[in-house]
């Protein structure tokens, strides 16, 4: 795409289970809705960008064995809409790997937003993203099972304009949730509320618990570069 379709979303019509769609480098003006037992895979973080004001950038419900990767989701969202970035509602054997969530706002879960099932996110970019309420990084919840592993959430940022609020980074429901090898700092309010999440390995601003977690600052290679700088106590930890 958009060799042989005109739209991604185009491209998922005429998609079957089992086969991967590939996305060349371009910014995608679309609201795309996943279909079940594909593969979306862009040609890179920033190369492939897909950006829809006033929708959610990817949604899916009831989705079941999806893989979405190498690719960008910016600009997306609007008030009113939940999971800004991306929207999960419901689906199962979920994978996010190699992307990144930047710029998109929502009510709740302004760069993604898990509402049950089962979800792992695997090196993954979360920054600059807001919500009007809740998670401008992301929101997890509805007894979703999520595993998260060397994931950024970053300078994301959250407003009371719903009457709630207090968590720019990560607000987690339930007790389903594994965090590891993250890093999770500098987002407005409180960087994460994390319910019952088993977490490990990782820095989080302001946060304490879980097993050999920091509350250091990453040193990130610049304000829009989230690299980490030699000497990182964050090494191995987050996207990059």
């Amino acid at each position: 795409m958009p060799g042989d379709y005109p739209t991604i979303q185009a491209a998922i019509n005429a998609a079957n289970i089992g086969d991967t769609i590939k996305v060349a480098s371009g910014t995608y003006n679309e609201n795309v809705n996943l279909k079940s037992g594909i593969c979306l895979e862009g040609a890179g973080i920033d190369q492939t960008v897909i950006s829809k004001n006033g929708a959610s950038g990817l949604m899916g419900s009831d989705l079941v064995y999806v893989i979405v990767k190498n690719l960008t989701i910016s600009g997306s969202g609007g008030i009113g809409v939940d999971g800004g970035g991306i929207d999960l509602v419901g689906s199962n054997n979920i994978t996010l790997q190699s992307c990144r969530s930047t710029g998109n706002s929502a009510a709740n879960g302004g760069g993604l937003l898990i509402s049950g099932g089962n979800v792992t996110v695997n090196h993954f970019l979360i920054d600059n993203n807001s919500a009007q309420n809740i998670g401008g990084g992301i929101v997890i919840e509805g007894s979703a099972t999520a595993s998260l592993t060397n994931v950024t959430v970053a300078d994301n940022t959250w407003t009371n304009s719903l009457g709630n609020g207090g968590v720019g980074g990560v607000r987690i429901y339930g007790s389903g949730t594994q965090i590891s090898q993250s890093i999770i700092w500098g987002n407005t309010g409180q960087n994460i509320i994390a319910g019952g999440a088993s977490i490990s390995n990782s820095d989080i601003g302001g946060w304490s618990g879980g097993t050999n977690n920091i509350s250091s600052d990453p040193h990130f290679s610049s304000p829009s570069d989230f690299h980490l700088q030699a000497g990182s106590p964050a090494s191995g930890m987050g996207v990059y």
